[in-house]
């Protein structure tokens, strides 16, 4: 085999040769690029966004840099009471705050100071309120008022203040007037309306709802004037001595710790009993007691007369009073007094006068006057308002007997059941 080949120094390896015009141009774009550095650009359009008060997302962006450069990132909202703008990363976050337009303006920025920006909108757009609760018929009584909060029936989903206004398609049946978020309407006339309540955002949006009420003529469903013995015959007594004197029923408990009753049937609601009562004794106090028929709340005791013992202390959580309403819980089986049910009010008269005292339970309130004097006007919220028997009575102190209520009449109007 011949080696010399193997052996002999190989030629020197040839490269291509750039032509000198190309190695010109290089050079010129890369001393170009160095001497003359480019801002950053957006990669794309970033289209508008529409959210909602309290409506977040996120939006990508996109920044080249001609020379390579980092660069760093910067966003801001030209109103931020109506959108927030933050940058996370490489991405923005929005958060609607009120109704409006704003204008979200990114800025990439290299290292030289150089900056390039993109921008666009954000429309936070006004929503109308909306009806979170729908009105149930209401019925009322001749010269009956009732209230409600509107705050309970509408809603403002962007958080906007709302007014209100209703008006009725008959104002001699019931006629509404609106103050702030209450809406009161008052009764007239018998017969049947319908009240259109709305509620309006700061934009001029809207939403309605219907109430419809139903106006009622009460009757009189009882009235005693006790003119004689024979008048009892329609009255059931336990715990008691009776007898009428002057016209007036004088009841007279006749056992330890047990209250003195008279009870006669009545089936009413939306009812109002009156009755000229007091009481002859000391450590003793007149009362009406009207029966439900309610399974849990069944009987409410409205009470005169000045607790000098303490008696109540426990139930109303206040000492002294001479006025007092009480509520009979089946459930816990324990007496209750509703908030605000009790007090001391000179119209309430001392041992052996006589007053007229009201008390009712009427367009969904609980209320007592005594002489004209209202002492108190409640929602009467859980506790019904049909009643199955009337009750008059006498309650006295523990461990006393001989204790004397007078009843000169009494009186009730309202409408029977259904």
């Amino acid at each position: 085999m011949d080696l010399s080949s193997f052996l002999r120094p190989s030629a020197p390896a040839r490269f291509p040769r750039l032509p000198r015009s190309s190695v010109t141009a290089a050079l010129a774009v890369c001393l170009a690029a160095c001497d003359d550095p480019q801002p950053p650009v957006a990669c794309e359009t970033i289209p508008s966004q529409t959210l909602h008060v309290g409506e977040s997302r996120t939006v990508g962006i996109c920044f080249e840099d001609p020379n390579m450069d980092k660069i760093t990132l910067a966003a801001v909202s030209s109103d931020s009471n109506v959108a927030e703008a933050a940058l996370r990363g490489e991405v923005i976050g929005l958060r609607g705050v009120s109704t409006g337009t704003a204008r979200v303006t990114v800025t990439a920025t290299d290292p030289g100071g150089l900056t390039g920006t993109a921008g666009f909108e954000v429309l936070v757009p006004n929503r109308p309120p909306e009806i979170v609760q729908m009105f149930s018929p209401m019925r009322l009584l001749t010269g009956g008022l009732a209230r409600w909060d509107l705050s309970e029936y509408f809603r403002e989903p962007d958080g906007q203040t709302m007014t209100y206004s209703a008006v009725s398609s008959d104002d001699a049946v019931a006629s509404p007037s609106v103050s702030g978020n209450a809406l009161s309407v008052v009764a007239g006339r018998a017969g049947v309306a319908t009240i259109t309540v709305t509620a309006t955002d700061a934009g001029g949006l809207t939403a309605s709802q219907e109430l419809e009420v139903t106006v009622v003529e009460p009757v009189r469903l009882l009235r005693d004037d006790f003119d004689s013995n024979e008048s009892l015959d329609d009255w059931l007594f336990t715990g008691t001595r009776r007898r009428v004197v002057d016209g007036k029923l004088v009841m007279t408990t006749n056992t330890r710790n047990t209250p003195a009753w008279a009870r006669t049937p009545l089936s009413a609601t939306d009812w109002e009993v009156t009755a000229v009562m007091g009481n002859d004794t000391e450590d003793s106090w007149a009362q009406i007691l009207m029966f439900t028929t309610h399974v849990r709340y069944t009987g409410y005791i409205f009470q005169v007369g000045l607790d000098t013992t303490g008696t109540w202390d426990d139930i109303t959580g206040e000492s002294g009073t001479n006025y007092r309403l009480l509520v009979w819980d089946g459930q816990e089986q324990v007496w209750t007094a509703p908030p605000n049910t009790y007090g001391t009010s000179n119209a309430v008269k001392g041992v052996g006068d006589l007053m007229e005292v009201a008390f009712s339970a009427r367009n969904g309130e609980f209320t007592a006057t005594v002489e004209g004097e209202e002492l108190f006007r409640i929602p009467r919220g859980p506790y019904p308002d049909e009643v199955a028997i009337l009750t008059l009575g006498v309650w006295p102190v523990d461990t006393t007997v001989g204790k004397v209520g007078v009843f000169d009449w009494v009186e009730v109007y309202g409408l029977e059941p259904g």
